[in-house]
Parts: C-alpha cells; sequence; structure tokens
C-alpha cells in the first residue's frame, strides 16, 4: 500500500490511463482508512 502523500504528489496529466490510475489511488486510500476505522469499531 503506497503512502498517502504520494496520491497527492501525483500530477494529473491528459493521459486518461494516469487520470484513472490517480482515481484509483484516492479511492483505494479512502477504502483503508475506511476499513481501518471500522475494524477500528468492531473491537
Amino acid at each position: 500500500m503506497s503512502p498517502v502523500w504520494t496520491i497527492f504528489q501525483t500530477k494529473p496529466t491528459t493521459n486518461d490511463y494516469s487520470y484513472y490510475t490517480l482515481l484509483a489511488k484516492i479511492f483505494q486510500g479512502f477504502f483503508t482508512i475506511f476499513q481501518t476505522i471500522f475494524s477500528y469499531k468492531m473491537l
């Protein structure tokens, strides 16, 4: 799992592949944070 700051350092370009890769990283980051909070609430 890449750190969160690498997501913001990634500069979006006009290339669609890079754009969707950036979106995938952001959604993956949010999912990891949500999963961590959810696991803490289940304890």
